[in-house]
């Protein structure tokens, strides 16, 4: 499969499909947790500097491309206020598990997709 294809969404599923990975209640859940973790690593990826306005401006900015590759219904970009609120309630655990779970040639793709979104 070619890194920029659109059904090469393997980091997206395995974070959809982790169980114990949203720690949130489900009353008033607004936001994907997947999209927003995927968001996160993206920024911190591209180099941001680990301040949560900076990986929360690259989110806003890349959110419809994102939402486009990943090939889902774009809502809004999760707030900069609620951008902490989301990940305190994320097992890092499972989420290390996930990304973990990659292998070398998915950690590629991965790396190549990111260089084609952005």
């Amino acid at each position: 499969m070619q890194p920029c294809q659109k059904d090469n969404r393997s980091f997206f599923e395995k974070l959809q499909n982790a169980e114990g990975l949203d720690l949130r209640d489900n009353r008033g859940k607004r936001h994907d947790l997947a999209i927003v973790l995927v968001g996160v690593t993206l920024a911190l990826l591209s180099h941001r500097d680990g301040f949560l306005s900076s990986i929360h401006r690259h989110l806003k900015n890349h959110y419809e491309r994102l939402m486009t590759a990943l090939s889902v219904e774009a809502k809004s970009a999760v707030s900069r206020a609620q951008l902490p609120r989301v990940l305190e309630k994320v097992s890092v655990e499972v989420f290390d598990g996930a990304r973990n779970q990659s292998t070398s040639q998915d950690s590629r793709q991965f790396q190549l997709g990111i260089k084609f979104l952005f």
